[in-house]
């Protein structure tokens, strides 16, 4: 076990991630509880082909996805003590 929790470490890191991303993002949520968000807008503004909402609602979401990515390497890095930033 103690050789393999290394591996298993970088696993649950990325799921942590993507976990975050959706906690985050909140679209989901939104959809299913029938909240007015940001996550409503956006998809709204999908339908409604409303370019200029729709392109800063993906830049948003992008920059939330690239937060939670670089937190999972961070805690990974921190965890793990083969990986380290150069």
């Amino acid at each position: 076990w103690y050789f393999k929790k290394g591996l298993i470490l970088i696993d649950i890191f990325l799921i942590i991630a993507l976990i975050q991303y959706f906690i985050f993002d909140g679209s989901f949520n939104e959809m299913i509880f029938n909240i007015n968000g940001f996550g409503k807008m956006g998809f709204q503004a999908i339908l409604d082909r409303d370019y200029p909402i729709t392109m800063g609602f993906l830049v948003i979401a992008v920059i939330i996805r690239l937060i939670a990515n670089l937190l999972s390497d961070l805690a990974l890095a921190a965890v793990d003590p083969r990986i380290r930033f150069k």
